[in-house]
């Protein structure tokens, strides 16, 4: 009873989410103002996925009753904003970094 998406470790979920979404909206609104250095599709698509990882498997742990109303539409804005973030990262044609060993190979 009383327990929301704030208790425990889906407060790192729902901050992720946010993140996410604050980045596409400066992506939108004020693209100039993000370095071109970051591959931003794939941030975002990182932060929602694992944001809504969090969150949906809290509610599917923590109580018996399941999430309400907010919680369902909490979900559902979660999953179609991961979604769209991985549309945008593939077509985008962005590629995930890759990082180099710097230790010689022996």
């Amino acid at each position: 009873d009383g327990i929301s998406a704030w208790h425990s470790w889906p407060t790192i979920g729902v901050l992720l989410i946010i993140a996410a979404t604050a980045i596409v909206a400066v992506r939108t609104f004020a693209p100039a103002t993000l370095p071109d250095t970051v591959p931003w599709n794939l941030v975002t698509v990182a932060a929602a996925g694992l944001g809504t990882i969090l969150v949906i498997l809290r509610a599917i742990t923590a109580s018996p009753g399941g999430p309400g109303w907010s919680g369902y539409a909490l979900f559902i804005f979660a999953i179609v904003l991961t979604v769209v973030a991985a549309m945008n990262f593939r077509a985008s044609g962005e590629k995930i970094p890759e990082f180099k060993n710097s230790k010689p190979d022996a």
